[in-house]
């Protein structure tokens, strides 16, 4: 899972790395809202009922709900390196 973290982190530093830093610190920015956001709007709408019936009936709902999980905490928690590399 890690190699795949790193290839997408590559690809958005090849993307992002021709804009201007401040054009770069604005899209890291963005990127962290739409993602806490589509969070926040995945359990305001009530959704989260059918997460935990999926962890319950699935015996790998778990580990995959841990894996995704994790996956986008590494995604935020590199966007947030990126903004303090830009400020």
């Amino acid at each position: 899972m890690t190699d795949t973290l790193n290839q997408i982190f590559k690809f958005y530093d090849q993307i992002i790395g021709s804009f201007p830093e401040k054009v770069q610190l604005l899209v890291s920015l963005f990127l962290i809202f739409l993602i806490i956001w589509s969070l926040f709007s995945l359990f305001r709408h009530g959704h989260w009922i059918f997460i935990i019936i999926f962890i319950i009936l699935f015996p790998g709902g778990w580990p995959a709900s841990l894996r995704i999980l994790e996956a986008v905490w590494s995604l935020i928690k590199f966007l947030f390196v990126r903004t303090q590399i830009n400020l």
